[in-house]
């Protein structure tokens, strides 16, 4: 095949001299010769392309099932465990609906790969269903870092167990396979997809499997086994404790109804929670005994753990029990157990087993009154509720002149047991203690606080000089803040006096920053002092910040502040009440306030306590206590720290632009569908959703230039030592205009039609905080923007406000068709090609590899440089000169000359605009595309314009000019003498890049950068073509880049071409042309040339497209600084110098890079094509 390809690829560059061809034939000279001929053209092309996809966002997703071919179960029961040699059914069912309306399968594909420190392993298999074929199984094993298969043919595929069917609904495509003994042990995480019959391709949502808990595809775990837990989210419920109006709320005093309720996507099955001591008597206390690992939890992970016995009291405790029989409140005792579990092969843990034990003594009534109306189950099980009331005989806290107690979720939800009805164990929600939905205050002193914004909303957000409003609502008897009580205690009557003095209330947050060099963390407390008696504020913060090198991590400084001005108390106030009492105070951040979330807060307050003993007719000192001790008893201040019984709402909060995870409200229904509300038994708000891209451009292409054809031919005589070069130069100028939007069809779930304008817009006010300003709820932050149609914006783009795009390239290239000589006896052709390939601005750092020239490199998230910082884009050209050869007029001419003589053309363009497009993002790595402003939303990303590294800018660049010397030099053929058999054809460039002027920076901006102009090379041969940089082979055109002065193209004996770039001496306009500097240069790799000037559809900004083996060479000029630069590289190809090939019956034998075997060719010298 190679042989072929080669071929054509001469017949086709051989047209393109058919008329010169003839013409030389036509003279018949007898002398060596050079013809030249030269055609100036200008012409304009249309453009234009369209495109739309469609993906599935929510709606019908296939099923997969892998099931053992022996018995039918699913290897979800053997936790995806699959043995060696065991034959496995892949079941893949895809609903019609899943490619679209219309649409037709075409083909399905299912693959998996597995990895291990050293080596991975991949497999794939197909089917074609419109020619119904399964596609032969892919199969193999690498070494990582290689490409060539360590082993191969690991699956083998079971045609008389795999079936296809076609049903009205659905497509079924069955996979029988089973793994030999080759195969690579591991975890094999799959993925597959549909193409069409039109070619396109779709694959399963993963936002809708991400969010209803697993992946799209199952794993399967080759001899070993899967934790679920490194693939699926746990299962959830949601709790909260509401008044019978369905308000949450914190606070009950006795015989005060309260709703302990809880709610789930899946129907409950066994529950048990401990809510409640009910009586701290200790003549109610019972002994259990547990034998429990020692050290435990230290020993958790320890199967061999010594174990002992513990001996513990426990007091009457009120649990909520639901299970398939009924829904009730029981009092009993805790029973504890452990037990050692096994989380994954080879890793478990000792767990607590934490249950109830009723006990039958214990007059639940006497405590707690259940109210039947609402204790029980609804939505099908979905959700369960206990509802009723503490009586005054509860106790639930341990010091004698109290009993009311704080119940906290995070504490009764630990022991908790909440299962489904398939046994599987649900877990709470974040919300329950973020949110504290479930904390409840029983006759215990609680606050209330809330954070409202100067409308009277909740402030989850705020910014720095706004005006915010705390209000605290304090839940405590009067006497207690503020007055006297009256206890009985050891038969006596006490007295105790509190006067309220002060209130400290402290909140805190943290933050994150970073740039180029260094990245920090900083945290701010702020504290608030309320002192009741003077009625003023006193407040402080304190700001810490702790500074990293990025790379390294390494700490660099570390600060400490104590600022007064960062927060203001404008006014405060506080209502004493009987049972609850009111703080206000109205706050604002400085605009000096670092952006940051606050999610801690704690409060105190400040008493003078008096205490009394009454003697019969009044309250006084104890007589029995000596004068001098009667100051214990007088004014004692005390600091009390009720951080634990204060609620905040909301619980977070941020100031300023700060991003924060919240869980999400929505959920995935069985079906694939969005259910807003996450409540799955509400169907109305269920909803399927496609979203289609499109995108067109128009435009058109004008070419402006010249072309001059050169033919070397050393012996007219005799054939197959010519030497054809085709060279062309001028600007082609690129004009588009383009529109790209993507919109989101919302179906009814239920009925699958288009959603109204009027439900749409409910839709957005459920999900969006502020739709114009583009801030989602946080609930819906991950949904929320498939809920607004799109159109490409660029008007807050530099240069492409207009909608236009226009580019000018500037072009120069020689392609190059010759007969070289590699042996004595053998000679190839070759086709050379080189172009010129734009410009990049870069900062030479000492620590990389290439010194004067630009360095790339591979890293994780692409192709990346810590060098160049910008790539340089002709706009527009205010004038442009040809220089035809032998200083001619004609626009269509061609001389004969001798090969001593020197050829000169070339070509200079003035006032040349160009666009300057950075090519990294503020804080993101990789490099970007100027495509990727006007093919995606987010291509803006990173911009700054008042940074040059991060703006697009414009300038003028005076001059640039390419004058080419083309000359011949001839040698005698001796075939003992290796160097005298090929001539050099040698095209000097004298290359000038003039002085620049940067139109929004000062060209200071450009002091101390260097400037890379690039060029490409290209050869193709009927042999396996080897690229060299310096003395280095260069095995990938797109690995990192080589540091070298010249670069060698041909095969593993001979050079075919050679190009300097590199070690040569070019002057510079910042000193006059005074001195003489010299150039660096190296290898690009070709993904950094495809990410910087081909589109995601593979439009490209030049006249030509990327190719695999293409050879980006840059020639750096260190001392530029915006200045011009004059320098002269070199190309060389080396055409053959012998006449004749060896006689007939002479075998050459040529490997090639596509086959394995040898080409024998024999025949009579002369036509090159007969070497083929």
């Amino acid at each position: 095949m190679k042989k072929i390809i080669t071929t054509t690829i001469i017949a086709l560059m051989l047209i393109g001299f058919i008329s010169t061809g003839f013409f030389v034939s036509a003279q018949d000279p007898e002398d060596p010769f050079v013809y030249v001929g030269w055609d100036v053209e200008n012409k304009t092309e249309e453009l234009g392309h369209t495109e739309q996809s469609s993906q599935w966002l929510f709606g019908p997703q296939p099923t997969i099932i892998i099931s053992y071919e022996e018995n039918g179960t699913s290897i979800t029961e053997n936790n995806y465990r699959v043995e060696v040699g065991t034959e496995i059914l892949i079941n893949i069912t895809v609903p019609k609906s899943f490619l679209g309306e219309g649409n037709i399968l075409d083909t399905l594909k299912f693959w998996g790969s597995t990895e291990t420190p050293g080596e991975k392993a991949v497999f794939a298999l197909g089917y074609n269903a419109t020619s119904d074929t399964w596609e032969a199984p892919y199969a193999a094993r690498f070494e990582l870092g290689s490409d060539t298969p360590s082993e191969a043919g690991f699956i083998e595929f079971i045609e008389p167990d795999s079936s296809y069917s076609n049903s009205t609904a659905f497509y079924r495509v069955i996979f029988a396979v089973n793994f030999t003994r080759t195969a690579l042990e591991g975890i094999y995480w799959t993925g597959m997809h549909t193409i069409d019959q039109l070619g396109r391709p779709v694959s399963p949502s993963w936002l809708s499997r991400l969010q209803s808990g697993g992946f799209a595809t199952p794993p399967i775990g080759l001899s070993v086994k899967v934790n679920p837990a490194d693939f699926f989210l746990p299962k959830y419920y949601y709790g909260e404790i509401t008044n019978r109006e369905g308000e949450i709320i914190h606070y009950v005093d006795d015989n005060d109804t309260f709703i302990v309720r809880l709610l789930s996507h899946y129907e409950f099955g066994d529950v048990m929670i401990p809510f409640a001591y009910l009586d701290l008597n200790s003549s109610y206390f019972q002994e259990i005994n547990y034998t429990q690992p020692v050290n435990w939890p230290d020993s958790m992970y320890n199967p061999d753990a010594p174990m002992e016995n513990v001996a513990l009291n426990v007091s009457p405790t009120m649990f909520l029990v639901h299970n398939s029989t009924h829904t009730v409140v029981e009092a009993g005792y805790p029973s504890i157990e452990f037990y050692w579990a096994e989380i994954t092969e080879g890793i478990g843990a000792w767990l607590l087993n934490y249950t109830m034990t009723r006990n039958s003594t214990i007059d639940l009534s006497r405590y707690y009154v259940a109210n039947s109306t609402y204790t029980n189950e609804f939505n099908q099980g979905r959700g369960i509720r206990w509802g009723g009331y503490f009586t005054n005989n509860t106790d639930m806290h341990w010091h004698p002149f109290k009993t009311g107690a704080i119940i906290d979720p995070s504490e009764i939800l630990y022991f908790a047991q909440v299962e489904d009805i398939n046994g599987e164990q649900l877990y709470p929600r974040p919300e329950i203690t973020g949110k504290q939905t479930m904390k409840l205050s029983y006759k215990e002193s609680f606050i209330e606080a809330f954070l409202f914004d100067n409308e009277g909303n909740l402030a989850n957000k705020g910014e720095q000089g706004e005006y915010l409003n705390l209000t605290m609502f304090i839940h405590r008897p009067l006497e207690l803040i503020n007055g006297s009580s009256i206890y009985e205690w050891q038969d006596n009557t006490w007295q105790v006096t509190e006067e309220l003095v002060n209130g400290s209330i402290q909140f805190s947050g943290s933050g994150y920053g970073e740039n180029e060099t260094h990245y920090w963390n900083y945290a701010a407390w702020y504290n608030v002092t309320l002192d009741f008696e003077t009625g003023s504020p006193k407040v402080w913060s304190l700001y810490a910040k702790k500074t990293y090198l990025r790379g390294t991590g390494e700490a660099v400084g570390k600060t400490e502040t104590q600022i007064a001005a960062w927060l203001t108390v404008h006014d405060f106030s506080i209502e004493l009440g009987e049972d609850v009492s009111k703080l206000f105070l109205n706050i604002s951040f400085s605009p000096l306030a670092p952006d940051m979330l606050f999610e801690r807060a704690k409060m105190t307050v400040g008493q003078v306590e008096n205490l009394r003993i009454w003697n019969g007719t009044h309250f006084v000192l104890p007589t029995w206590l000596p004068p001098e001790q009667y100051a214990d008893w007088i004014d004692q201040y005390k600091k009390i720290d009720v951080s634990n019984q204060i609620v905040w709402s909301p619980s977070h909060f941020k100031l300023g632009n700060v991003q924060l995870w919240v869980p999400p409200a929505w959920t995935v229904t069985d079906d694939g569908a969005i259910d807003l509300d996450g409540n799955t038994f509400t169907t109305d708000d269920q909803y399927y959703v496609k979203r289609t891209g499109y995108w067109k451009d128009w435009g058109n292409i004008s070419i402006e230039g010249m072309q001059v054809d050169i033919i070397f031919e050393p012996s007219p005589d005799e054939s197959g030592d010519e030497f054809f070069s085709r060279s062309w130069m001028g600007v082609v100028e690129m004009v588009m205009e383009f529109e790209a939007n993507e919109t989101f069809h919302w179906y009814k779930a239920e009925t699958f039609e288009l959603v109204s304008e009027s439900e749409m817009e409910d839709i957005r006010e459920t999900m969006w905080a502020d739709e114009q300003a583009n801030v989602p709820k946080p609930e819906y932050q991950y949904t929320a923007w498939m809920s607004k149609n799109r159109t490409i914006d660029l008007s807050h783009i530099p240069e492409l406000e207009s909608g236009v795009w226009r580019n000018t390239w500037f072009a120069w290239g020689t392609s190059q068709l010759f007969n070289i000589t590699t042996r004595e006896s053998q000679q190839e052709w070759a086709i050379f090609r080189a172009e010129y390939a734009g410009m990049l601005i870069f900062n030479d750092l000492e620590s990389e590899d290439s010194p004067n020239a630009p360095d790339f490199s591979f890293e994780e998230t692409g192709v990346e440089s810590n060098e160049v910082t910008h790539l340089v884009l002709i706009d527009s050209v205010g004038g442009l000169e040809l220089r035809r050869p032998f200083d001619s007029t004609a626009d269509h001419d061609s001389r004969i000359v001798s090969p001593d003589t020197v050829i000169d053309f070339g070509i200079s363009i003035y006032d040349v605009n160009v666009t300057i497009y950075p090519l990294k993002r503020e804080n993101a790595e990789g490099i970007r595309s100027p495509w990727e402003l006007r093919q995606s939303t987010d291509g803006a990303m990173g911009l700054n314009q008042t940074n040059f590294d991060y703006a697009i800018s414009t300038a003028t660049i005076d001059e640039m000019a390419f004058d080419i010397t083309f000359q011949v030099d001839m040698v005698e053929y001796d075939a003992e003498d290796e160097e005298t058999w090929n001539h050099a054809a040698s095209f000097k460039i004298d290359q000038i890049i003039g002085n620049w002027s940067l139109n929004e920076f000062d060209n200071s901006v450009l002091n101390g950068r260097g400037l890379a102009v690039n060029y490409f090379g290209i050869l193709a041969t009927a042999k396996r073509t080897q690229y060299q940089a310096g003395n280095q082979p260069v095995a990938d055109t797109n690995a990192d880049s080589v540091g070298a002065n010249y670069y060698v193209f041909g095969d593993e004996n001979s050079p075919f071409a050679n190009v300097s770039m590199g070690g040569l001496p070019y002057t510079w306009g910042g000193d006059d042309f005074t001195t003489e500097y010299i150039s660096g240069s190296s290898t690009a790799p070709l993904g950094a040339f495809s990410a910087m000037f081909q589109s995601q559809s593979g439009q490209s900004i030049t006249n030509w497209n990327i190719e695999a083996s293409m050879l980006f060479m840059t020639a750096g000029y260190v001392n530029w600084g915006g200045h011009a630069v004059h320098v002269d590289p070199v190309f060389v190809s080396y055409t053959s110098a012998q006449q004749t090939l060896p006689p007939t019956g002479t075998t050459t034998t040529t490997t090639t890079t596509t086959t394995d075997t040898t080409t024998d060719t024999t025949g009579p010298p002369g036509d090159p094509m007969d070497l083929y």
